[in-house]
């Protein structure tokens, strides 16, 4: 991960978590996410939670959003119900 992310190699983190696709670094209180296989920009938030390899649920200025693989946000909403059966 370090060839693919140079400006992570001389850094030491509060926290690191990772899977195949998506690895977080957290310093300072402050989540940085990356996308290991595409090539999605990275970004900070305030709370990352890994959900497997297509997802992650991130949150920034109590807002929260999962974030799929292929690059697509969504937005949870107040009136976000989740899956009704």
């Amino acid at each position: 991960m370090h060839d693919r992310f140079p400006e992570i190699q001389e850094e030491t983190y509060d926290e690191v978590i990772s899977n195949d696709r998506w690895l977080a670094v957290m310093k300072d209180s402050t989540w940085t996410l990356y996308d290991q296989v595409s090539n999605v920009p990275t970004e900070e938030f305030e709370q990352v939670e890994l959900l497997g390899q297509n997802m992650v649920m991130i949150s920034r200025n109590d807002s929260t959003w999962a974030q799929y693989k292929n690059g697509l946000r969504l937005l949870m909403d107040d009136d976000w119900e989740g899956i009704k059966e």
